[in-house]
């Protein structure tokens, strides 16, 4: 992961990319217990949604009743100490959001299956808060302060802007409709 955190550095520092995929980063961030957790009860959710939903997936309620309850589902963060040795809290830390696409539906009338696609995000930037007291290992090092001017000192121009950070993975589903 020093090879990802190193490469994100330089990207930062060149100013002049606004997105980032890699590989290391998307597979240690997947295999994590945070995003796991996350995939499991969205793709819970998904499943109940279908089964009380006849299998219909373009029911008017998919954007009330689903989203309702994919929002009460936290985001992936790799914020913990573990997080810290690992690389994963440097490159990423917490995330700022998500996006779900469901590819390949298929129902037979009973049996229903598909594949999630997850689209997670984060911004490789720091705010405020991540110089404050409550991420006092932050603010220990004079790197972080640099890097917090250079993002949003005016007199930088905006040269140093947060580009986002993508993390992708598909997942297979099935189930089959309460009749």
């Amino acid at each position: 992961m020093m090879k990802v955190a190193n490469e994100m550095f330089d990207l930062f520092i060149a100013g002049e990319t606004t997105e980032y995929r890699n590989e290391t980063l998307t597979q240690r961030a997947v295999d994590h217990p945070s995003t796991q957790r996350f995939i499991e009860k969205t793709k819970a959710a998904i499943i109940e949604f279908l089964q009380s939903n006849n299998g219909d997936i373009t029911s008017s309620n998919i954007g009330t009743d689903l989203d309702t309850e994919l929002k009460k589902i936290d985001r992936p963060a790799y914020s913990g100490l573990e997080d810290l040795f690992t690389g994963l809290k440097i490159c990423v830390n917490d995330t700022w959001g998500y996006y779900i696409e469901i590819k390949n539906y298929q129902f037979d009338g009973t049996h229903f299956n598909g594949i999630i696609k997850y689209t997670i995000y984060d911004h490789f930037g720091l705010d405020t808060g991540d110089i404050t007291d409550k991420n006092w290992y932050l603010g220990q090092t004079s790197q972080f302060g640099a890097w917090y001017v250079l993002q949003h000192y005016t007199g930088c121009e905006g040269k140093y802007k947060p580009f986002i950070t993508y993390i992708e993975t598909e997942v297979p589903f099935s189930g089959k409709v309460n009749k």
